[in-house]
């Protein structure tokens, strides 16, 4: 509900954004109860489970990303490949590969994230294409034995922390 709540911020100051919930999941009538008594309900899609989701990729500026449950999944790797910046939550393995401070929120601090959305939505066009462009890159130099060393790091400090 983290995002829905950012969104609403969001919407607030910038008024034509669009939000599209791409999946399903067992919070989907909630998330939809939210957004109705936020008042977003109509900027707001649910598209249900998709096996090619391209056609949304195509048109978005951001894809958010801060699952709790999976700190290495490649959905930021692949918004960055695609065009799209992501927007990341600090404990995602993604961040550390893309290393972008414009990028990498709080998944639990609301605030935050629609500050960071409205900051990447407002940044002037040639801006966007630099960071989509450094985005790409480090994407593209990406390697599974990297992944390897970030697994092992995260390891180490559930290990230290425990």
């Amino acid at each position: 509900f983290t995002l829905v709540k950012s969104f609403k911020l969001v919407k607030d100051q910038i008024k034509n954004s669009k939000l599209i919930f791409v999946g399903e999941g067992p919070q989907k009538e909630n998330l939809k109860n939210t957004c109705e008594k936020l008042g977003i309900s109509d900027a707001v899609t649910f598209t249900g489970w998709l096996t090619n989701f391209n056609y949304y990729l195509r048109d978005s500026l951001i894809g958010y990303n801060v699952s709790k449950f999976e700190p290495f999944g490649c959905n930021g790797l692949e918004y960055a490949l695609s065009g799209v910046i992501p927007l990341l939550g600090i404990k995602n393995g993604n961040a550390e590969i893309l290393n972008n401070k414009r990028i990498i929120c709080n998944p639990e601090d609301y605030k935050e994230i629609a500050k960071l959305m409205i900051e990447l939505i407002k940044l002037e066009e040639e801006e966007k294409k630099s960071l989509v462009k450094a985005l790409k890159e480090k994407s593209l130099n990406y390697t599974q034995e990297k992944q390897v060393v970030l697994f092992k790091k995260k390891y180490e400090e559930l290990i230290d922390a425990i």
